[in-house]
């Protein structure tokens, strides 16, 4: 009885394992090229009680088989499933490759090459292409000045060049605002307006804010003018400039629109007797 027991308690434990190496499957479910493990099961001791005897050609007595007992199970191997296809999956990111087939990225740590199915990668600040996770550089044939490629040798992939890198700053020549205005909106029949902000920028990367004020003047006729009222620094301090809307060039003042115009820069909407006009606007140091 104690043996059965042992027995039983070997299986369970084999069980065990199987259900340790399910529960790792599921928990790397959404784990980037993660290659799924099975388990096999192959039998532990036997214990004989009784050794096999031959025929006996004088008797003519035949043969017996042994008496053995299995004492239970163990795991026999766990095979992993290095080149098991996964489903494909958008990420948003240009970047990251997926192979199909049994093919492998090869990878360096600076001193080894290694091979990985992972293909989340990024540009690093030298233009290389890299693993996103631990910053391997992603390694591939190189082609010459001509345009033939160098095979069997692997150097690292570069796929930004040093002079785009970089780019200087370049000041805002056009913004857009667009949308719909509510004529039952309280705030453009209200004296400050409705207000509407934007972020500029000069060719040195400074960083500028301009405010706008929408007024109705006969929202049943979707009349409204709009005023600029003042351009700040990203300090807050007061900056002096002009803004274009359209082919007008406007200062700090106002300009007057409504839902019949139809000349360029505007942008005309009516929904429900809900009408929203704006124009496009042009910063202009």
């Amino acid at each position: 009885m104690m043996r059965s027991l042992y027995s039983g308690v070997a299986g369970l434990k084999t069980h065990q394992i199987k259900m340790d190496v399910i529960g790792n499957n599921i928990a790397n479910v959404n784990t980037t090229s993660y290659k799924s493990q099975s388990i096999s099961f192959s039998d532990m001791l036997y214990q004989t009680t009784q050794s096999a005897s031959g025929a006996n050609a004088a008797s003519g007595m035949g043969g017996t088989n042994a008496r053995q007992l299995g004492l239970g199970s163990k795991s026999g191997a766990i095979n992993t499933a290095i080149t098991s296809q996964g489903s494909a999956q958008t990420t948003n990111n240009p970047f990251d490759i997926m192979i199909t087939g049994s093919s492998f990225f090869v990878v360096s740590n600076g001193s080894t090459n290694f091979f990985t199915r992972d293909g989340s990668f990024c540009v690093d600040g030298a233009g290389n292409l890299v693993m996103a996770a631990t910053g391997y550089t992603v390694m591939g044939w190189q082609a010459d000045d001509d345009g033939k490629i160098i095979a069997n040798t692997v150097s690292p992939l570069k796929v930004m060049a040093p002079d785009k890198q970089t780019f200087p700053p370049e000041a805002t020549s056009k913004g857009i605002v667009s949308g719909i205005l509510d004529k039952n909106d309280t705030n453009v029949h209200s004296k400050n307006g409705k207000i509407i902000s934007m972020a500029l920028y000069d060719n040195l990367g400074y960083k500028y804010n301009a405010k706008f004020s929408m007024h109705a003047i006969d929202a049943d006729a979707g009349k409204y003018y709009i005023q600029l009222d003042g351009l700040a620094d990203s300090n807050g301090d007061p900056y002096d400039a002009t803004m274009t809307f359209g082919s007008e060039i406007m200062a700090p003042g106002t300009d007057t629109f409504s839902k019949s115009q139809t000349a360029e820069g505007y942008v005309v909407g009516e929904v429900s007797g809900v009408y929203g006009v704006y124009k496009k606007d042009e910063y202009q140091k």
